[in-house]
């Protein structure tokens, strides 16, 4: 068996870094579930691959969650301004937030790149 020289340890350990950075990359799907927040406690997971209404309510207002063709959607709320609604329907990205009801939600999977880290 050939013994391998400082060069050949140091292509390895360079394709490995190459390979790694490049799958960093690499599109992933969407998530296909949802977290739902509230006052920053998980208060419910959603799958999204299944059409439904959630109602949620607590202490701070109702809101009602719609997941339709694999998105969610605030389409009802009681606070003032309805941000939360006109958010509109999302799978991935930046979280849809009702500042008013503590209430945030999140995705699963897929790419989530915020402002601060680039």
């Amino acid at each position: 068996m050939k013994k391998l020289n400082n060069y050949s340890w140091i292509a390895i350990l360079g394709s490995v870094l190459l390979i790694s950075a490049l799958l960093r990359f690499i599109p992933r799907d969407p998530g296909n579930m949802a977290t739902v927040l509230i006052n920053g406690q998980v208060y419910m997971e959603i799958p999204l691959d299944t059409n439904a209404s959630y109602p949620i309510v607590t202490g701070y207002g109702s809101n009602t969650l719609t997941v339709r063709d694999g998105m969610i959607a605030v389409t009802e709320a009681d606070c003032p301004g309805h941000d939360c609604v006109q958010m509109g329907y999302r799978s991935e990205g930046e979280p849809i937030v009702c500042l008013p009801h503590n209430l945030v939600i999140t995705f699963d999977g897929g790419s989530q790149v915020d402002s601060i880290s680039g």
